[in-house]
């Protein structure tokens, strides 16, 4: 028995020890390694955030509609056409709600080809979203 628990740990150890080398080998290799390091969970001591900045990306995730266009894009990329049919919105609705997820940064658009696709920021908010949903349980 105690040679499968000290083998265990050496396993455990060695594991560590490659997931840390995959961390540090990801974050030399990304141009920007602040993106990564904000996927990669960091203890922090106290919580710093703009209100402000906070508050206008909350607004964008505080719609209906946006939300269903970021679950949509979730899915996968689609064309203006694909997101008017899932969402059932016009024209001009369905622009500005576009417009509010680019300029938060939570959507992105294809040069040549036109497709939305959701950004990794959009990816964590839908999980963010998805996680809290899952936990509060609030009567509907």
């Amino acid at each position: 028995m105690k040679e499968i628990d000290e083998l265990r740990k050496e396993l455990r150890n060695e594991l560590k020890e490659e997931m840390q080398k995959l961390r540090d080998e990801i974050l030399r290799k990304y141009e920007k390694p602040k993106e990564v390091e904000e996927l990669i969970p960091v203890k922090k001591e106290e919580i710093i955030f703009d209100e402000e900045f906070a508050e206008n990306l909350l607004k964008a995730l505080a719609n209906k509609e946006r939300l269903k266009i970021l679950k949509d894009l979730y899915r996968s990329a689609k064309y203006f056409s694909e997101l008017q049919e899932s969402t059932e919105l016009d024209n001009s609705p369905l622009r500005f709600h576009l417009s509010n997820l680019k300029e938060t940064g939570f959507i992105d658009q294809e040069r040549y080809r036109g497709k939305y696709l959701i950004t990794t920021q959009g990816k964590i908010a839908v999980r963010v979203i998805d996680f809290l949903c899952s936990k509060c349980e609030v009567e509907k």
